[in-house]
């Protein structure tokens, strides 16, 4: 097992290397943006919100973020886990509620880089990484024996970003019977008229 300074300088490391890919941000979370988006496919199944996935759909999400992080900043396949950042494994984890993150058991001793996002009125999203340690597990796993962060590991997140602006999502920012009228027009040329007409003064993507 590596010795604290040798995992505080790995971890540092793969900080490092990230922080230098997206000083602000900006890449990351236009990349959960379009994979919230991807799996709405609004153009095909009207949806817009996170309650109108199937729960198949939801855990996919994480999935696709780790696909869509990779291929944004052309990470390395790991040689155990999702990617090698500066020379060192890491695994993936996204999870839509914060803290949800399940721990797979391949990840002990290693490296987590952890996403959250939350599609509201009021996006946000974060993104950090921390050394995965028995001591910062709960006990409790499931059928994969997969385990959650307990309150050390949450503390011991290294966070890269927090608490971030997710680019905004305009139909969630509408009250529900307004988008109930947009939706309800036949074309997808007048929903998006009727939509520029509810949404004066907020951005549009």
């Amino acid at each position: 097992m590596n010795s604290p300074t040798e995992i505080d300088a790995s971890l540092q490391a793969v900080a490092s290397d990230i922080r230098k890919l997206d000083p602000d941000g900006a890449r990351t979370a236009r990349v959960l943006r379009e994979t919230l988006d991807q799996l709405y496919d609004g153009q095909r199944t009207g949806r817009y919100r996170p309650d109108q996935l199937y729960k198949t759909e939801k855990t996919h999400c994480g999935t696709l973020v780790e696909i869509n992080l990779q291929r944004e900043f052309k990470f390395q396949d790991g040689i155990d886990l999702d990617y090698q950042i500066a020379g060192v494994d890491v695994d993936c984890k996204f999870s839509q509620t914060l803290n949800g993150w399940m721990i797979p058991p391949e990840a002990r001793r290693k490296l987590c880089l952890v996403v959250w996002a939350e599609d509201t009125a009021t996006p946000h999203w974060s993104m950090g990484l921390f050394r995965v340690t028995d001591d910062r597990l709960n006990n409790g796993s499931n059928r994969d024996a997969k385990s959650t962060l307990n309150a050390a590991g949450r503390k011991a997140i290294v966070w890269l970003f927090q608490e971030r602006p997710l680019p905004s999502n305009v139909l969630l920012q509408l009250d529900r019977p307004t988008v109930d009228r947009i939706m309800s027009l036949k074309s997808g040329q007048k929903r998006i008229n009727e939509l520029f007409r509810m949404a004066l003064c907020r951005i549009v993507s």
